[in-house]
């Protein structure tokens, strides 16, 4: 399998004294998690980040689409990474729909783009929680590492992969101080769903900060606290 990694950790704290525990169970509902990748115009990521802090997440929230986190990209200044939770397909098309013609949102939006536009592109992808998957329940600490890691597997070996984290790797991490927070696959609709998986482990405090060194690091970009920020 090729594995593509990238690291973040918190800042810019809201509240150094949250505990934020959030339950996500692995019953077979519709639940489904997007990833989304923004990348912002040249010199616009504060604006973006300021946005989403004002406006974005407090309606996002309205038209029913949960806050999950949000991170910015360590190695360069114009993405911003984001998850939000939906509890069924349908009522992720719903709220989108509601959101891009909410007045409140096209004000804000046309406010903070008077000097050009914030965004030059955005990738998404659906995820489906997998039924091995931990529930979240983490405090908010500055000084976390979070490691984001996507496999990609050879032909016809998903399954194989998906039961060996179960089964051996996840035991691994927790005995190394490496705790399990979530692992997805991609919607079958997504191209690569047949052999891709995503998930995000915690290295708590600086222990491995060193170890988790890259290039690639994500950092917090703590812009609310709804029910789980990384």
């Amino acid at each position: 399998s090729v594995a593509v990694v990238l690291l973040f950790g918190c800042k810019d704290q809201i509240d150094q004294n949250a505990t934020i525990e959030t339950e996500i169970t692995t019953e077979m509902d519709n639940t489904i998690y997007e990833m989304r990748t923004y990348y912002a115009a040249e010199g616009k990521l504060d604006d973006l980040v300021s946005r989403f802090r004002e406006h974005t997440v407090d309606l996002f929230d309205k038209h029913g689409m949960e806050n999950i986190a949000y991170w910015t990209r360590a190695d360069n200044d114009n993405e911003l990474i984001y998850i939000l939770r939906h509890d069924s397909p349908a009522s992720k098309d719903k709220s989108w729909q509601d959101f891009v013609n909410d007045p409140a949102w096209i004000a804000a939006r046309d406010a903070s783009e008077k000097n050009g536009k914030l965004i030059d592109s955005i990738k998404s992808k659906v995820l489906l929680l997998t039924d091995y998957s931990p529930d979240l329940e983490y405090p908010i600490l500055t000084e976390d590492v979070f490691e984001l890691r996507i496999y990609y597997t050879h032909p016809g070996k998903l399954d194989q992969l998906h039961d060996r984290f179960a089964k051996h790797t996840m035991s691994i991490f927790d005995r190394l101080d490496m705790n399990n927070v979530a692992y997805w696959s991609l919607a079958p609709e997504e191209s690569g769903a047949d052999h891709t998986l995503v998930y995000i482990i915690l290295a708590i405090g600086a222990l491995h900060a060193d170890r988790f060194a890259h290039p690639a690091a994500l950092h917090g970009a703590i812009i609310h606290a709804p029910a789980y920020i990384m």
